[in-house]
């Protein structure tokens, strides 16, 4: 699996992997319940906020996914470098180290 980086909810672990795919492990077991393969997603990260999965890809993209199933949902059109991704109160904030710009969901 090779994992990047982790979200942790009170029943699952959403861990990104440099293969570019995005796994839900069961946080008890760590069975694996679903993954999905995020194209150009080597280096992403990834939040939960609203009940929708962000995950950040190369090419400033951002991929909003069903936390249950790891279904694609509709994202906002991001522009910009995604780098840092935060989610609160209805609005994703994001920067590349310089600039910080909001979008609202």
């Amino acid at each position: 699996m090779n994992p990047q980086f982790v979200v942790v909810t009170p029943t699952r672990l959403y861990v990104t992997s440099s293969g570019g795919t995005v796994y839900a492990l069961n946080r008890s077991t760590g069975a694996i319940i679903w993954n999905r393969s995020i194209p150009g997603s080597q280096h992403q990260r990834a939040i939960i906020a609203g009940g929708v999965l962000y995950v950040t890809a190369k090419g400033n993209r951002v991929y909003a996914l069903n936390p249950v199933d790891g279904a694609p949902l509709n994202a906002p059109a991001f522009t910009g470098a995604t780098d840092q991704l935060v989610v609160t109160y209805g609005r994703v904030y994001v920067t590349d180290g310089t600039k910080l710009t909001v979008y609202g969901l």
